[in-house]
């Protein structure tokens, strides 16, 4: 064997050789109130060559996954975080808040190991089975009924990422191709007392915890985003510009501006400040949009 061959044997030769990075120019301008984004490009300095197209392309699937990009909805709302371990509290803390929860009243022992009380089976054998009532019981409520996967529903949908928008189908069973964007879309909302709404009709058995909550949809909280996470902390932003900690509405939080039909079409009451944002309440034009795509 030979010398050069000697000292080469036990190395990893790389398949592609390390090149001279590409370098290029790409210029980007951010306009948050109309959530858009303008990007000038200029040709790279080793003659590597990248259409314009695919520069606004690259441009905006970067915006679309960093969150201190993204819109908010109101001027005066907190932007997401951006650090790991504070995105990963906020979601632990919507996962848990009380907003998803309402209230149960059970019997309670005076002494905790008093659910399992001993008794003796058919067979004489001594069981602890899980009482419900006792002796010098008394009543607590907890607010443990309910939960998160109970109250949020996420759904996946296709939209033009352009537009954020999603096109009809061009006949039955082929979408538009403007379609290609993945998105997550949530609703969400808290529970209401359905015995206390005189056009429920009350049950054979009687209202009781477990008959009388009933889900609600709260169109403030509907939001979205290119990612689960990115969709959830959304949420939960707007969790906490509308609802307390404990679960109950904020009577000071701003209300969107009121509308009206101009034949089939909604249309929002709100005057764009020239920010995007309107001028009276305060949210976004974007958010104020009342649209079913």
């Amino acid at each position: 064997m030979s010398e050069d061959k000697k000292k080469d044997e036990g190395k990893v030769i790389p398949l592609f050789p390390p090149q001279e990075p590409q370098k290029f120019s790409l210029t980007i301008g951010l306009h948050p109130g109309t959530n858009s984004v303008s990007v000038a490009f200029e040709e790279p300095i080793s003659g590597f060559s990248l259409r314009h197209a695919d520069a606004e392309r690259f441009a905006k699937t970067i915006l679309a996954n960093l969150s201190y990009f993204e819109k908010p909805f109101h001027k005066t709302a907190l932007p997401l975080p951006v650090e790991e371990d504070k995105r990963k509290t906020m979601i632990e803390w919507i996962m848990e808040h009380p907003l998803w929860h309402y209230p149960i009243t059970f019997r309670v022992p005076p002494d905790p190991e008093g659910f399992f009380g001993p008794s003796e089976d058919q067979e004489g054998r001594t069981v602890y089975p899980i009482l419900s009532d006792g002796p010098d019981w008394h009543d607590e409520t907890h607010n443990i009924g309910g939960g998160f996967h109970e109250c949020v529903k996420v759904t996946f949908h296709h939209v033009d990422p352009d537009l954020e928008y999603i096109h009809d189908p061009i006949s039955e069973g082929e979408d538009d191709p403007r379609n290609t964007a993945t998105r997550v879309w949530i609703e969400a909302g808290g529970w209401y007392d359905l015995s206390q709404d005189k056009n429920e009709i009350e049950p054979e058995e009687g209202w009781n915890e477990r008959n009388r909550w009933g889900h609600c949809h709260d169109m403030n909280l509907d939001c979205g985003g290119v990612d689960w996470e990115t969709a959830v902390l959304e949420l939960a932003r707007l969790v906490g510009f509308f609802y307390n900690e404990d679960g109950t509405k904020k009577e000071d939080a701003p209300e969107p501006c009121e509308g009206h039909f101009e034949g089939d079409d909604w249309v929002s009451d709100c005057e764009d400040d020239g920010d995007g944002f309107c001028k009276h309440c305060g949210f976004s034009m974007k958010w104020n949009e009342s649209d079913d795509s």
